[in-house]
């Protein structure tokens, strides 16, 4: 199986200042790393709100990408809380976008700095021009080079995402076990990995996410998931067993809440974190840890 790359280093830094950065990038994304974590550090001159105007491409996977009509760079907008307005001044959903459109983005200034930048602060998004496909002509290079599908023999990959005083975490846990199935020539496959117990693994080798308390945390996949289910043990216990390869203890359910395409739940220093996700290709198990932030 060919290694699914995760995860970028993300900073915070003014809309403006974020796509400047990102115009003239490579053509080649910097993607995700597994078992790897992102923060997006809160600046002194993160700008209260911002305006730019940009052109819509819906990709191939359903996506919506903006790129910016002064800057040329592209961005992945966070939609799900934006309100969105059509070009009759009608309110609408993000369905509506559609490839070509120049729109005006409103937000809070605040861009997820990696390449595509994510700017999960929009607050609004106004059509001013239905405009055609044939806008997107320039881009069509970027835009083939970012409409790459995912490899189907691939397992789901999830992300785990938290707030803290100082930063917006996200975090992408290692892959602990899963039953993946996809088709090959024709064929359908079926790929089981198995993996040792959760509690087996040491802390140390562990992705960890770090708070000073209970903590929302968010996850989200690169598929639609139908059902997570968590479970959590005490580091402190694991660490007081006496044989740690042959250890049995009962994992504490956590409770798991739906919203807006993700699951919420809450994360406590001090506990191992197992979740696992079902799709229509199979199911996968991810594992993190909690410190002390």
């Amino acid at each position: 199986m060919k290694t699914h790359p995760c995860l970028t280093l993300f900073a915070t830094a003014s809309l403006a200042a974020s796509l400047a950065l990102t115009a003239g990038c490579s053509a080649q994304p910097s993607l995700p790393t597994e078992g790897s974590t992102s923060i997006d550090r809160g600046s002194d001159d993160v700008a209260q709100s911002f305006s730019s105007t940009a052109l819509a491409v819906v990709l191939d996977n359903g996506s919506v990408l903006f790129i910016d009509r002064d800057t040329e760079s592209p961005y992945y907008p966070g939609l799900d809380t934006a309100r969105i307005v059509d070009a009759d001044g009608n309110e609408t959903s993000a369905d509506a976008l559609a490839s070509g459109n120049v729109v005006r983005v409103t937000g809070n200034g605040i861009m997820l700095e990696s390449y595509p930048g994510q700017y999960p602060g929009i607050t609004d998004v106004e059509i001013v021009d239905e405009g055609a496909p044939e806008n997107l002509e320039p881009y069509a290079d970027m835009i083939s080079e970012l409409n790459v599908e995912r490899d189907p023999a691939e397992p789901a990959q999830a992300t785990v995402e938290y707030r803290t005083e100082q930063a917006v975490v996200s975090l992408m846990p290692q892959t602990n076990g899963y039953t993946w199935s996809y088709e090959e020539n024709g064929e359908g496959v079926t790929v089981t990995a198995d993996v040792a117990d959760p509690v087996q693994a040491k802390a140390d080798d562990l992705i960890d996410a770090q708070v000073d308390g209970p903590t929302d945390a968010a996850v989200s996949f690169d598929v639609p998931a139908s059902d997570l289910r968590v479970t959590r043990w005490s580091e402190a216990d694991i660490a007081g067993a006496t044989d740690p390869n042959s250890i049995n203890l009962p994992g504490e359910d956590v409770q798991v809440t739906a919203s807006d395409g993700a699951y919420v739940f809450t994360i406590e220093p001090g506990y191992r974190y197992f979740f696992e996700a079902t799709f229509d290709a199979g199911t996968v198990g991810y594992l993190f840890t909690v410190r002390e932030g």
